[in-house]
């Protein structure tokens, strides 16, 4: 007879604790990494409609507050735009923070973005996503833990999408809604995963699920169930039981459907311009700047930063210096107020400049180099009125 607490027993049961607890260790610094990622990324952004006297976005401001007293939100949620974010999503730090991408929205779209993100606050969903990430951090070894866990992203993105088609119906049909989704479906830039709109592995059960009510409480039963199966022992048979509700989804009305959805958005392509600086512009100009600024070695560093000016027409303002190689990209994105104002944003060595002309009120280009050097980033008003721009430029 052998006994539970021998010498051989103990060994290998604290060489299995031990192992457990590494790979604890290295998932939660996996979390903590990209709960600090978040944290600074949310703190460089621009704030645009969290106050009624920011007149760069008045529509966005209003169609946030409508929303939130709608949903009857305890405070309404921040709005900020990031070059990041591959779709928009929904953060947390001291307030809820929605990240929109960098581009042109419709009304129509941004009160269905926002609907949608902030059905997930009123649901307080980021919370049910926290508890199924501790339970992957501490059943790491388990496959059911993360079974669990997509389970309950499936489960809050379906109760969200049937809300939003409740309360935007008539105004916006089923296939209307999931046309929005695909159109922001882009690949994942470095932001970690977040509650955001799309996600292609996801979207076949949603748009089922969405429309047909009986698959969504099937599911929400089940994950039920699978919350204790997680803590306690399972087998297989839970593994391949947890996979029927996919398998039972109407795959011939999914090709169908998708096959009728046209993506309207196009993401924006720009007119690159190269033109010589003038004979001075290095001596007067960009090494004077260039004495007082810090430049930013994009070999090492990378990052998200903010800017916001006023321009007067005439006026050239210069936001950064950094050093970039073939190798690097620096993506500038923004908004500006009025609509029509004139101007250009790129970046310059001191002999050449390279840039673009934003227009529609927004603007988000991605400029790469030849050569390694030291690049100014600008502004230049080429209008004759003035206008207040924002953003950020990530590197």
């Amino acid at each position: 007879m052998v006994l539970l607490g021998s010498s051989k027993q103990n060994q290998v049961i604290c060489s299995l604790l031990f192992l457990w607890f590494i790979g604890m260790l290295v998932k939660s610094i996996l979390y903590l990494k990209d709960t600090i990622f978040i944290r600074k990324l949310t703190n460089q952004l621009p704030l645009f409609s969290m106050y009624p006297t920011d007149l760069l976005n008045p529509e966005l401001y209003s169609i946030t507050l409508n929303l939130s007293q709608t949903l009857k939100l305890s405070k309404m949620p921040e709005i900020r735009y990031c070059a990041e974010a591959y779709t928009p999503m929904t953060v947390k730090t001291q307030n809820f923070i929605i990240l929109l991408p960098l581009r042109q929205y419709s009304k129509m779209e941004l009160s269905t973005i926002l609907l949608h993100e902030m059905i997930h606050i009123k649901h307080n969903d980021l919370k049910k996503l926290h508890v199924g990430r501790i339970l992957t951090i501490i059943f790491w070894f388990y496959p059911i833990a993360y079974l669990f866990y997509h389970n309950i992203e499936l489960i809050c993105e379906t109760a969200c999408d049937q809300k939003v088609l409740l309360y935007l119906n008539p105004q916006l049909s089923h296939t209307e809604y999931f046309s929005l989704i695909l159109s922001h479906t882009q690949p994942p830039k470095r932001i970690p995963t977040c509650f955001g709109l799309n996600n292609k592995l996801q979207l076949k059960y949603r748009m089922t699920a969405s429309r047909f009510l009986n698959y969504h409480k099937f599911r929400s039963t089940f994950c039920s169930l699978l919350v204790g199966l997680t803590i306690l022992a399972s087998s297989s048979v839970i593994t391949q039981a947890s996979l029927t509700p996919i398998e039972q989804i109407h795959n011939h009305w999914f090709d169908e459907t998708t096959e009728l959805i046209e993506v309207s958005y196009e993401p924006s392509v720009y007119t690159f311009y190269t033109t010589q600086e003038a004979p001075d512009y290095m001596e007067n100009t960009f090494l004077p700047s260039l004495s007082r600024a810090n430049i930013i070695d994009t070999r090492t560093a990378h990052g998200v930063n903010s800017y916001a000016y006023t321009l007067a027409p005439g006026e050239h303002v210069s936001v950064s210096y950094l050093y970039l190689t073939p190798e690097n990209t620096v993506t500038i994105g923004g908004t500006y107020s009025p609509s029509d104002a004139k101007f250009r944003i790129g970046i310059s060595n001191g002999t050449y400049r390279k840039y673009v002309y934003p227009s529609g009120g927004g603007y988000s280009p991605t400029f790469s180099i030849s050569s390694s050097e030291t690049y100014q980033i600008f502004i230049e008003n080429t209008g004759a009125i003035s206008f207040t721009v924002k953003g950020s430029y990530a590197f």
